[in-house]
């Protein structure tokens, strides 16, 4: 079986797997490997031959991964019956790399068009994480600084949040814009960003 230890990574990051092997049979195996879109040491790695109903395992890196990818191993065993005749088993895994994607839409409204002089302007705040990996997210509105402290500090991926805050004693027109950025931090300390 193969693994990947951190199935979403950020582009640039290494991919790290960890295989495993068993041989289920009554009979010692060579081993060869194949693993086309590793690297190298995901081969070199591997034991040569696993003794009968005998486990192992071990770890692999590809590196610098740039692009989403699914990465197959294959493992052939073989052995050498008595009248010399070769036999050959087969069996593969593969694991799955995706490079995290960040968006994020954040949408202000107003309650009423209208505020009269004195009371309070009210908002509705939307949060939109178009992204496959959750957010740490920072909210700026200086203007209405209610908004900044009401705004939650993370969303899942793939979700959506919302929320009220105000404006009080509102006694002149003005312009309320609020500005939001999220953050990732890969496994290997990359950050991916996103702002709106």
């Amino acid at each position: 079986s193969k693994t990947a230890v951190d199935a979403i990574i950020a582009s640039g990051d290494d991919a790290n797997f960890n295989i495993a092997i068993t041989t289920t049979g009554d009979v010692d195996l060579d081993l060869t490997l194949s693993d086309p879109l590793g690297d190298a040491n995901c081969v070199n790695n591997a034991p040569t031959s696993l003794l009968a109903g005998a486990d192992t395992s071990y770890s692999c890196t590809s590196s610098s991964v740039t692009a989403d990818f699914s990465n197959l191993i294959t493992v052939t065993g073989s052995f050498t019956r008595s009248n010399l005749s070769l036999d050959t088993v087969e069996a593969s895994d593969s694991a799955d790399i995706t490079l995290a994607q960040t968006g994020l839409i954040i949408t202000k409204t107003l309650s009423s068009p209208f505020v009269i002089k004195g009371d309070n302007a009210l908002f509705n705040v939307a949060l939109q994480n178009t992204g496959n990996v959750a957010l740490t997210l920072d909210v700026d509105n200086p203007s209405s600084m209610d908004c900044e402290t009401q705004a939650p500090t993370t969303l899942s991926a793939n979700s959506s949040t919302s929320y009220s805050c105000q404006q009080n004693n509102v006694t002149a027109a003005y312009t309320s814009i609020i500005t939001g950025s999220g953050t990732f931090l890969s496994p290997q300390g990359t950050l991916v960003s996103a702002a709106d």
